[in-house]
C-alpha cells in the first residue's frame, strides 16, 4: 500500500532538480543521493509484474536471487503469457571452467530449487537461454549549462 506509505524526499518549486524524487526529508537517510543531497531512483521504469490474481511481483527480487548462482552471468526476469519467465545469459566460461556439459539441465536444476522455496505467484514457469549478452542501453547525459 504505497498510499500508506511515509515521505521521504520531495521537490520543492524553489529547488528542485530534474529526474530527481527531491531531497531527503528531516531525520531521512538513504544511500542513493547525488552531492546536492537530491535523490534519484534506480532500476526499470514500470518493473512490476502483476500476475492475473493481482499479485505484485518485483523482478529484481528473483533475478537477485536467481543470480547468485555463478552459472548466470545476466538474467531478465518478465511476464510471458500470464507466467513469470527467465530470460538468462549463462556465464559459458564458467560452465566450461567447471566442465558443465548440459547448461540448460543445469540451469533447470536451480529454477527448480527456487521453486521449492518460492511462494507459488513468484515461480518461474519458463526459461529462455540467451546465446549473446543482453543489448545494454547507455544512459542519455543531458546537456547542462553552467
Amino acid at each position: 500500500m504505497t498510499e500508506c506509505a511515509p515521505v521521504i524526499s520531495t521537490n520543492l518549486s524553489w529547488n528542485n532538480k530534474e529526474g530527481s524524487v527531491g531531497k531527503l526529508m528531516p531525520n531521512c537517510e538513504a544511500k542513493t543521493v547525488d552531492e546536492d543531497s537530491f535523490v534519484f531512483l534506480t532500476g526499470r521504469k514500470k518493473n512490476l509484474i502483476i500476475t492475473p490474481n493481482g499479485e505484485n511481483i518485483s523482478p529484481e527480487e528473483i533475478e537477485n536471487k536467481l543470480s547468485e548462482n555463478r552459472l548466470i552471468q545476466e538474467i531478465l526476469i518478465r511476464d510471458s503469457e500470464g507466467v513469470i519467465e527467465a530470460e538468462i545469459f549463462p556465464d559459458y566460461e564458467y560452465a566450461n571452467k567447471k566442465k558443465i556439459k548440459d547448461i540448460p539441465e543445469e540451469l533447470q536444476k536451480m529454477i527448480d530449487a527456487y521453486n521449492q522455496k518460492a511462494p507459488l505467484y513468484k515461480r518461474v514457469f519458463k526459461i529462455k537461454i540467451r546465446e549473446t549478452e543482453f543489448e545494454k542501453i547507455q544512459p542519455k547525459k543531458s546537456n547542462v549549462i553552467k
